[in-house]
């Protein structure tokens, strides 16, 4: 989790907070950036791993098969830079997944881009 420090003048008292913001809120560009329990997804931004998914998790490019139940350790997700990551395109989850659409999905528990079928808006 990212924090921010606000030096506030009130008078002549000096008050200093810090305010933690969630992960949503840091921008980045790769790991390092963001907390030590967080990754970059390729949406760029700081996300929580979350293991249930497999969402952020480790992965090895060379081994990973989409298209192979047994060697797919990302579910939904694609394994990029060692770590199981939001889609990018449709191109990708077809090539990399044989499923038509990179979706955000609203339901709860699945963050991130995923591979799936077309999701339509009701």
């Amino acid at each position: 989790m990212a924090k921010h420090t606000i030096t506030v003048a009130l008078g002549t008292v000096l008050a200093v907070a810090v305010l933690a913001t969630t992960a949503c809120d840091s921008s980045c560009s790769k790991d390092s950036e963001c907390e030590s329990d967080e990754f970059c997804d390729r949406v760029g931004t700081c996300e929580e791993v979350k293991l249930d998914v497999r969402y952020g998790t480790p992965c090895d490019e060379s081994t990973y098969d989409g298209m192979d139940r047994d060697l797919n350790t990302c579910a939904a997700y694609l394994c990029r830079e060692g770590r199981c990551r939001s889609c990018e395109s449709d191109g990708e989850c077809v090539s990399e997944h044989g499923a038509p659409a990179c979706n955000e999905l609203s339901e709860p528990g699945w963050p991130g881009l995923r591979c799936g079928a077309v999701v339509t808006q009701q």
